[in-house]
């Protein structure tokens, strides 16, 4: 999908209000979804690639209804991530990305509007070359 997909759109297409609200979150978490309340939380201040990777995490919780327990939230936050980075990333582009600057990963993620993290998950989930690559490379 890449560029065409917009996760507030889709939020709201769920019906999922979108609000920013640090009270809640725990200090190594950027967002947040309660499924009770059809609610995604967000950390205010989160720069424009953060907010989009984080909001389309949380948008993937909401369509699947999750409600994660101590056992199942690993395998639910990373179908979150895998199916959250199939939506932001056009696979057409990335492979362009990766032809053109084969070793500037964090050149792709910026190029593509995604958190080195989702990017990561992304080349792991479709069997690419996984670089290493960090939040921070691109301040996200």
């Amino acid at each position: 999908m890449g560029e065409t997909y917009d996760p507030g759109v889709e939020a709201d297409r769920l019906g999922a209000r979108v609000i920013e609200w640090a009270q809640p979150l725990r200090c190594d978490e950027n967002g947040l979804y309660l499924d009770d309340f059809r609610l995604i939380v967000l950390r205010p201040g989160l720069e424009p690639i953060a907010r989009r990777s984080v909001l389309a995490h949380e948008v993937e919780h909401a369509r699947s209804h999750d409600r994660p327990t101590r056992l199942t939230k690993p395998r639910i936050e990373r179908l979150a991530d895998e199916r959250a980075a199939a939506r932001l990333i056009d696979d057409d582009r990335l492979d362009d990305l990766m032809r053109t600057y084969p070793r500037c990963a964090a050149r792709w993620a910026v190029d593509l509007q995604v958190s080195p993290h989702l990017l990561t998950v992304h080349l792991d989930a479709t069997g690419r070359m996984v670089p290493n690559l960090t939040d921070d490379a691109i301040g996200a």
